[in-house]
């Protein structure tokens, strides 16, 4: 049986548009495969609980990824402030939130986020 998905909001920095995130695990890592772009004001299931990467794992880009279907940034982060993943141009020194407004240099790795509907 193949392992389910693990869905999770990604909204789109520069447009703010939301989004879900689909990622599968890949050894001790959650690789990101695709985000689906949603109407705006769409409700998103809220976020549930927390998955995580195991064993010193982190979160990676699929090299399947074609990167936000909003603006086309090639990569995610989680926002310190308000730990929620947006989409981000990593060739960009700076990310700017666009749920909290937080700005800053992107530093360090993704090893956990919230997942969607609790699952």
């Amino acid at each position: 049986m193949p392992e389910q998905p693990i869905l999770a909001n990604v909204t789109c920095s520069a447009t703010r548009h939301p989004g879900v995130g689909r990622f599968g695990r890949q050894g001790a890592n959650l690789e990101l495969k695709g985000v689906s772009r949603q109407r705006p004001d769409s409700v998103l299931p809220m976020s549930g609980s927390q998955t995580q990467a195991t064993d010193g794992g982190s979160f990676t880009i699929s090299a399947d990824y074609r990167g936000c279907p909003s603006c086309g940034a090639d990569n995610v982060v989680r926002c310190s402030r308000c730990h929620q993943l947006a989409c981000w141009d990593s060739s960009q020194p700076v990310f700017h939130c666009p749920s909290c407004g937080k700005s800053g240099p992107v530093t360090g790795v993704i090893t956990r986020f919230s997942t969607l509907g609790g699952g």
